[in-house]
């Protein structure tokens, strides 16, 4: 019995001690992450911070920083294009004719300027000659005591213009609106001078086409009205002379009219073929 347990002792201790060789030679499996650690972003409320807090918020930073640093939901997100071409990607909060908060980026997506009321966006076109949408209501209330407003017709365009002469700071300035948005800034008296001009030559021109169509039309329907007429005019018959015997009854005599002379009967006997014919077209026998 002893000797049955010796035997089951060093079995047991052989296995064990080849599987702890065989555990020391098995190589270690290490996992190593890599890559750049993920980016975290601050949550902004944007309607609790004003322009100039936005723009140190984001200054030096880029779109995608700013989209994703605002909890709320932008409501319009397009590429605005410069007059002198240079192209700016432009992310609207809001609506122009409520509260706001607009974002500026080059073409590269660098964060340029934020804007929260009328007079910085006004600033900013100004500034890239660009027009990042002002509305007439916010406008007119925000510069009501400073503007003079003028009705301006567009006749080749069928539109109306709302044109608004602000004077600040001793410059004097046009803003034309068109259905309550800004379409044009004239920054000086002879440029909005020059603008006029143009539109009324164009208006005159307009207005005098306009005019010999409608007399065209008037001519065209007089003459369809005349043509109408004559051809309702009743049209009766009345004996000149001769006639059958039941128009000698029956139809009026006609007053005033030559009688058809008496038809004299011809000296070509009948089934004469015709080979000449004469100026006026009749049969030469």
């Amino acid at each position: 019995m002893k000797k049955l347990c010796v035997y089951v002792c060093l079995a047991f201790f052989c296995v064990a001690n080849t599987h702890a060789k065989t555990s020391a030679e098995e190589p270690e499996i290490v996992i190593e992450l890599t890559g750049q650690p993920a980016i975290t972003f601050p949550d902004i409320a944007v309607w609790q911070k004003n322009e100039q807090q936005l723009s140190r918020l984001f200054k030096g930073k880029d779109r995608t920083f700013v989209l994703y640093s605002i909890s709320s939901v932008s409501s319009a997100d397009t590429v605005l294009t410069a007059e002198n071409g240079t192209k700016y990607l432009f992310v609207r909060y809001g609506q122009d004719d409520r509260d706001y908060r607009k974002f500026l980026f080059d073409e590269q997506e660098r964060f340029l300027a934020a804007a929260d009321n009328v007079e910085t966006v006004l600033k900013l076109n100004r500034q890239y000659g660009i027009n990042l949408g002002v509305n007439e209501a916010d406008f007119a209330t925000r510069f009501q005591d400073k503007t003079i407003l003028t009705n301006v017709a567009d006749f080749p365009n069928n539109r109306q213009y709302q044109v608004y002469q602000l004077t600040a700071k001793g410059t004097t300035s046009y803003f034309v609106f068109s259905d309550a948005k800004l379409q044009k800034i004239y920054p000086d008296e002879n440029a909005y001078n020059e603008y006029m001009t143009s539109l009324s030559q164009k208006n005159k021109e307009w207005l005098s086409k306009r005019k010999a169509e409608e007399k065209t039309l008037a001519e065209k329907r007089q003459k369809e009205a005349a043509a109408k007429k004559a051809n309702q005019i009743p049209r009766r018959k009345a004996l000149v002379s001769g006639g059958t015997v039941t128009d000698q009854i029956y139809l009026p005599r006609a007053r005033g009219v030559d009688p058809i002379p008496a038809l004299t009967p011809s000296t070509v006997p009948a089934g004469t073929p015709v080979t000449k014919y004469n100026e006026n077209g009749l049969p030469i026998y």
